[in-house]
């Protein structure tokens, strides 16, 4: 016995020490990202008789130029049954008793006005890695069935409130804490009771939480929180509280009663709210004039958001000048069997910006102003068989200025009201209507809107709701919108059902005589946001980490629209009718035709996925008529160059909605025939002749034939390759005109920027034409070149005319004709005389040179052709 004993002793010793060894390990890992030393000052295990585990003064000690620690606990005590653990290899654990002791946290306000705990806040946001990747999948909830404390308690803790910013204040604490919640095991309710002298020598406050029987995560559903608070002078606590709520004084007492039931995520049943709270001589840092704000509030209000039940059996809120007050019931409000009991709430001298002199804080909350009296109302009326609530909210009196959204001046008329009524069964769906009038608005600020004061903005709109248990459904019976001089009228359902797999489905239906886009949105980019007017964008940029790529899972649902007019970026369209459909993040185009541009457009088949950050989409258009002048101005900004209506199919695929990005990304094809088409840039005919004419020593003077225009025939096809940005032609663009042919190679980007190998051939006619009639060749004289830069202004590079030049220079010269050349000294005596001679030998030596010449030249352009794209 006594050599068991022995070896027991040695057994607990060894690993007293093992345990100690670790437990600073640990602790110096903390230390680091805390940069505060924290100190483990022993620990002791027992094993006969359970096991248990005490480990001793604990301390997280002061960071550099601290006075003190931030928190020591004198010790730790854990007792559990040892055999029980062992036997089921730590599948149950019975604890007896787990408590701290002794606790204490020195909570110091320094001189420069920050605190202990900030700069420990701040050195876990240095420490802490950010967050990288896609969030992983959420793990299974650990199951802790097997786990029952019997106690669980914290006992004589002690908060200590040291504020060095006055030498010699008063010591302060919130000392006395106990908490204690006892039998914590699955399947049992739990009760947590705290109490705590704040700023006193006894303990004055208490609460009492009551949780519903633990599930196996062992997390708490609370079911009713209880709290006593006797009047406590907070002025001490002031420079302890963030410098954001800047409280400098006031009193506070409570007695209040909360039964939580199905208000709060996983209860049931009703809840309620009884009691008193009283908060007086509220003194806030920048309040006018040092005013000091008086709060009460006197309630015993019920309800069931379940059904849908609202009992006020009193309501009162005094908050410095406002009131609201209210009394009654209603019932059925999401089951459809409305009844009213008398319910009146109303507030009288709401006035936000009056209670911003009180506590300014609010001012930055409101973010800007909101002054004048806020009207607002819920009433019950109505018949027992057509029972109605009715709220309204009047903001006609107040001056309103919300810097990048509104303003409004007082007295400009601004109603919201809504009114909410049972059938005459008694069950089934509420109906309701509901009003919105912003006539007095300005939402011009928002950078969206051109919405000024005093113009139409008003939406009405009839419906039912059904809310049962877990499944909510809105049908919109019909509304109406009027904004400026445009109107949209339609229907729709939402039906929702929440849970593990929740699901949205919608429907929505939209037609309008004529809307006017253009009218109703702000020209141009929105103004961007300076110091006086922030705003908030709620557009992701594409460096922002990708959003849940399954944020529209189960949502699925149909729209349909019919526009007679739209007038969208000063194009007019007609019969736009659309109709798609979604299925989780996917939106399919079933039907989308439109009368544009001088023709027609249908994109039916088209479709983009919503759920990955960079919205992946395959678009088809089918175009007819349409006129390329008026589809270039729609999509950019370059001047007019080209004009011609387009026939044929756009098959194009991409992602993003970014022009950068989206332009490099794009791909597709381009299929169809330019009717009637006109480069307007420039005449290719006079580009190619002008420098050879020139440099003829016959020809004294360039004659620009027609206008500085290219015809590109009556029907010429189309069929371009789109990829990297560029959009390539498939096949030569060939122009046939009486003054020469045109054909064309290579591709033009996006943004407009061309790249075409040009061949122009001109005709025999046209080069005699050119020079008067001294030469008139057999064949037509290629010329090769470069047409670069913007389309709409374009250069010429790579024209090389000598070839050409020396070949009609020697037609000209074989002409035999001294008088072909006007006396010009390039043609030979010997040369004019052989012409003379021997005409028939001439003509043959001619013909041989000039075939020679031609074949020459035609290998040369053909190589220069190719060149132009290293191909």
């Amino acid at each position: 016995m006594l050599v068991f004993l022995i070896i027991a002793a040695v057994v607990v010793w060894q690993l007293d020490a093992l345990l100690l060894r670790e437990g600073r390990k640990q602790a110096a890992v903390y230390a680091q990202k805390l940069g505060r030393p924290i100190t483990l000052g022993g620990v002791g295990v027992k094993l006969l008789g359970g096991l248990g585990v005490k480990v001793t003064d604990v301390s997280v000690g002061p960071a550099a130029g601290e006075p003190l620690p931030l928190a020591t606990l004198a010790h730790v005590e854990l007792e559990a049954a040892l055999w029980k653990a062992i036997t089921s290899r730590g599948k149950e654990l019975d604890v007896e008793n787990a408590e701290l002791k002794g606790l204490t946290i020195n909570l110091i306000r320094f001189p420069d006005g920050t605190t202990n705990l900030e700069r420990l806040t701040d050195k876990l946001a240095q420490t802490s890695a950010p967050k990288t990747g896609a969030p992983a999948d959420a793990e299974p909830p650990t199951d802790y069935s097997g786990i029952r404390v019997a106690r669980a308690a914290l006992t004589d803790a002690k908060v200590q409130l040291i504020d060095q910013t006055r030498a010699g204040g008063p010591q302060l604490a919130i000392s006395d804490v106990d908490v204690e919640a006892k039998n914590l095991r699955v399947g049992q309710p739990l009760t947590v009771t705290m109490k705590a002298a704040v700023l006193a020598s006894t303990q004055n406050f208490a609460m009492t939480l009551k949780a519903a029987p633990l599930p196996a995560t062992l997390v708490p559903t609370p079911e009713s929180v209880s709290l006593h608070l006797q009047p406590i002078d907070l002025a001490p606590l002031g420079p302890f509280i963030p410098k954001s709520v800047g409280l400098k004084a006031g009193k506070v007492d409570a007695e209040l009663a909360f039964v939580l039931g199905s208000a709060v995520p996983g209860g049931t049943g009703a809840s309620s709210l009884k009691g008193v709270l009283h908060a007086l001589g509220m003194s806030f840092q920048g309040a006018e004039g040092g005013r000091a704000l008086d709060l009460t509030l006197d309630l015993d209000v019920s309800g069931d958001a379940e059904q849908g039940d609202l009992d006020v059996r009193k309501l009162e809120l005094h908050a410095g000048p406002a009131l609201v007050t209210g009394h009654g019931g209603v019932k059925g409000l999401r089951n459809g069997k409305l009844a009213v009991n008398g319910l009146v709430v109303e507030a009288r001298n709401l006035n936000p910006t009056e209670l911003s002199r009180y506590y300014p804080p609010l001012k930055k909350a409101l973010h800007g102003e909101v002054d004048g009296p806020v009207g607002l109302s819920l009433r019950g009326s109505g018949t027992a068989a057509a029972q109605a609530v009715l709220v309204e909210v009047d903001l006609t009196p107040v001056r309103m200025l919300v810097p990048g959204e509104l303003s409004k001046a007082a007295g400009a008329p601004m109603k919201l009201s809504a009114r909410v009524s049972g059938n005459a069964s008694g069950a089934g769906p509420l109906r309701f209507e509901a009003t919105a009038d912003l006539k007095g608005a300005d939402l011009r600020p928002g950078g969206t809107l051109a919405k000024p004061p005093g113009a139409d903005f008003d939406v009405q709109a009839v419906g039912s709701y059904l809310g049962a248990g877990n499944r909510t459904r809105v049908d919109l019976t019909s509304f109406v919108a009027h904004v400026l001089s445009s109107t949209l009228s339609g229907a729709g359902s939402v039906d929702q059902v929440t849970g593990k797999a929740p699901t949205t489905k919608f429907e929505l239906s939209l037609k309008s005589p004529k809307l006017d886009a253009d009218a109703m949105l702000l020209p141009g980019e929105a103004p961007k946001p300076s110091a006086a007017s922030p705003r908030v964008s709620t557009t992701a940029s594409s460096s922002e980490p990708a959003k849940d790529p399954h944020r529209y899972q189960g949502i699925s649902g149909h729209v349909a629209m019919n526009l007679d007019a739209l007038r969208y970026h000063q194009q007019d369209f007609s019969h736009v009718a659309l109709d798609l459909r979604m299925l989780n993040d996917t939106i399919t185009l079933d039907r989308f035709s439109c009368g544009a541009m001088g023709g027609s457009i249908n994109a039916s088949g088209s479709k983009v996925s919503l759920g990955p950050a960079k919205m992946p989409f395959d678009a088809h258009l089918k175009l007819k008529g349409i006129e390329i002048s008026q589809a270039l101005a729609a999509a950019g900004k370059s001047p007019k160059w080209v004009t011609g209506s387009f026939n044929g199919t756009i098959d194009l695929a991409g992602t993003g909605t970014d022009k950068e990005n989206l332009v490099k990304a794009l791909v597709g094809e381009v299929q169809g025939n330019l009717v009637n088409g006109t480069y307007l840039a420039t005449n290719l005919i006079n580009t190619a002749a002008e420098p050879l004419v020139k440099a003829l020593p016959f020809v004294a003077k360039y004659t620009a034939v027609g206008a500085n225009t290219t015809s590109l025939g009556n029907d010429i096809p189309l069929a371009l390759k789109i990829e990297n940005g560029v959009a390539l032609l498939k096949q030569p663009i060939q122009v046939n005109r009486p003054e020469g042919d045109v054909k064309m190679e290579g591709g033009v980007g996006l943004s407009g920027e061309l790249a075409l190998a040009t061949l122009v051939s001109l005709s025999p006619s046209m080069v005699s034409q050119l020079t008067h009639g001294k030469v008139t060749p057999k064949d037509p004289v290629p010329l090769a070149f470069k047409l670069v830069g913007p389309a709409w202004s374009p250069r010429v590079t790579g024209l090389d005319v000598r070839p050409a030049v020396k070949s009609l220079l020697a037609q000209a010269a074989a002409g035999g004709l001294r008088s072909l050349f006007g006396g010009n000294k390039s043609a030979t005596p010997a040369q004019a005389q052989q012409a003379l001679d021997n005409p028939k030998a001439a003509a043959e030596d001619q013909a041989r040179k000039h075939a020679e010449d031609v074949r020459k030249l035609e290998e040369e352009a053909k190589k220069k052709l190719k060149g132009l794209f290293g191909r």
